[in-house]
């Protein structure tokens, strides 16, 4: 079934928990805080919808189904979900089990029970379905005629932007294969989150009179928290999900967060204010890791470094609002534990945010950053090299000035020492006159890439190690970057956040500071052309750089035949 047939389906599942809410309130008298999505009865077991009391007694569950309405036996697997909610259920349990059936044009209520463990359905309720089956799917007819007035109307249309947005993506990239198919698994989460989002869709986009705001802000607050803790603490059906569709569902998450945890919201009733939340409780102490590697972008820095991370399953260190992405693994080839983050952005203080973060939660042994930077000469240095500091420093630091009507750059470089902060940067140059190495390398790059390798690579690849510039800007122009030359004739070349990192790790106050290596690969050249064979360079670039990692801290780190970081 493709991604827009489920989507129709959801909607209709919608549109039935919408009419089996209003029968409850209107024909049933229930209060409109008797209902609870996805209501756990164990940890692996929720019912689509659950009812309680005042005193927040379980009273009922709901499990909806598409069928047809008038036949008397309901589909097989709902016979099977409503006895595993029986078997859940104490054997002296008052707790009512309803299913709702419905199609396109009605909706049938059905009661079950058991006898002599027998499961025995009635008849309860038949109503017809909605008629307004939501507004041609169409975000933008609804934002049109709803508008969303009141005194949370921005709200509300924050979210339901979140909604339309995550919703087209998904739809975006079914269409180019990207979602898992099959039963079970990434495949049933994904249903899962399709039928969520869709509901919250709904929700915004068929207002009702008797739905409350106080309803609509929770129900969104319910679903992030199950992207945020469900999605993530599932490991294993997490690990089936391709990371751009992980990043849809991440950005959904934070978008209605955003919106909830809004100083304005928390006079919302059933909202907690993040203050009540404390920073203990909220951010766990988490498990030890060894090496922590930072990259500045998710394409092709972070998919390129994951090929050298083994086991590795999503990980979510910060409960509070927060924009980086993180993979939990071992290096592959050892048991080094490894923490795998980006923030999807370049420059020095998304860097520097990143790692002081990581740093502190974490509290790794070493401090890695890979990636792709900027060569200097393109006579001693190729595509795929990998350059490892010395010393970093901010290129943009200093003065601009005048000097006959000429505007002069006067730099102040204040160098960071890496080799301060690496012990073992004596075997970084070990590795550079180390041909067995560079043999293993050249042959896993080649072994990976052999296309770009064959068109890229016309001498054995190297390492060059000496002082490395950062700034905020990529440099294209042929004259700026002479002017980085002159200020600094050693300089091996340039990126956009090395600096911050060996700072934040230098600077980040713990007893115990984690040693620091910067190996970036080169994937063009300062002043050069940067447009052509763009792609093919910067993934074997990012390639080459993991790569460097990998087997620099297999071989000179944890030893040729160890398996664990010395303590």
């Amino acid at each position: 079934m493709q991604f827009e047939d489920i989507m129709r389906a959801r909607l209709g599942e919608a549109q039935a928990v919408v009419r089996f809410q209003e029968y409850l309130r209107h024909e049933r008298g229930y209060s409109p805080t008797s209902f609870r999505s996805e209501y756990a009865l164990t940890p692996s077991l929720r019912a689509d919808l659950a009812i309680v009391d005042n005193e927040g007694t379980l009273r009922a569950l709901v499990e909806f189904k598409l069928g047809r309405p008038g036949v008397r036996d309901a589909p097989r697997s709902l016979h099977v979900q409503i006895q595993r909610h029986l078997l859940a259920l104490p054997a002296d349990s008052k707790v009512r089990i309803f299913a709702v059936l419905y199609n396109e044009s009605e909706i049938e209520v059905r009661e079950y029970s058991t006898d002599s463990g027998e499961l025995i359905e009635s008849p309860m309720a038949h109503f017809p379905a909605a008629n307004e089956v939501l507004a041609s799917n169409d975000g933008d007819s609804v934002r049109k005629s709803i508008g969303w007035p009141g005194k949370y109307g921005k709200e509300k249309a924050k979210l339901f932007d979140a909604f339309d947005s995550a919703r087209r993506e998904l739809s975006s990239l079914d269409k180019k294969g990207f979602l898992p198919a099959g039963v079970g698994g990434a495949a049933a989460l994904l249903s899962e989150v399709n039928s969520q989002l869709t509901l919250r869709f709904t929700d915004l986009s068929v207002p009702e009179p008797w739905r409350s705001d106080e309803e609509l802000f929770v129900s969104a607050a319910t679903f992030s928290e199950y992207l945020k803790k469900e999605l993530a603490v599932d490991k294993n059906q997490k690990a089936g999900i391709p990371i751009d569709v992980r990043l849809v569902i991440q950005a959904l998450q934070r978008k209605i967060e955003d919106v909830i945890q809004s100083e304005k919201m928390q006079g919302v009733g059933g909202l907690v204010a993040p203050s009540e939340s404390g920073m203990e409780s909220v951010n766990p102490k988490p498990d030890p890791v060894d090496i922590l590697v930072v990259v500045a972008m998710m394409k092709p820095e972070f998919e390129e470094l994951m090929s050298v991370v083994a086991n590795a399953v999503h990980e979510q260190p910060f409960e509070t609002s927060d924009h980086s992405y993180c993979m939990r693994g071992t290096l592959d080839g050892s048991s080094a534990s490894v923490i795998v983050a980006t923030q999807d952005n370049m420059g020095m203080t998304n860097a520097a945010v990143l790692v002081t973060k990581l740093v502190l939660h974490y509290q790794p042994k070493y401090v890695v950053m890979t990636g792709i930077a900027a060569g200097i000469d393109p006579k001693d240095q190729q595509v795929g090299d990998v350059l490892v500091p010395s010393h970093t420093y901010d290129i943009a630091l200093g003065k601009l000035d005048v000097d006959k009507d000429d505007v002069i750059f006067k730099p102040k470089i204040y160098q960071k020492d890496a080799r301060d902060h690496l012990n073992a940067s004596g075997k970084v140059l070990a590795s550079k006159w180390d041909a067995e190495f560079k043999k293993l390398w050249s042959a896993e790059l080649q072994a990976a890439y052999p296309e770009q390798f064959s068109t890229l690579i016309k001498r054995p690849i190297d390492v060059h190690n000496g002082p490395f510039g950062s700034g905020g800007t990529v440099i294209a122009y042929e004259k700026e970057a002479e002017l980085y030359k002159q200020t600094n004739n050693a300089i091996i070349g340039f990126d956009m956040e090395a600096h911050a990192v060996v700072t934040a790790a230098a600077e980040c106050g713990l007893l115990n500071k984690p040693q620091v290596l910067v190996a970036k690969a080169i994937c063009d050249f300062a002043g050069g052309d940067k447009r052509r064979n763009k792609g093919a360079k910067q993934v074997l670039a990012a390639r080459s750089s993991a790569l460097y990692f990998q087997l620099f801290f297999l071989r000179y780190i944890l030893g040729q035949n160890s398996t664990a970081l010395a303590a």
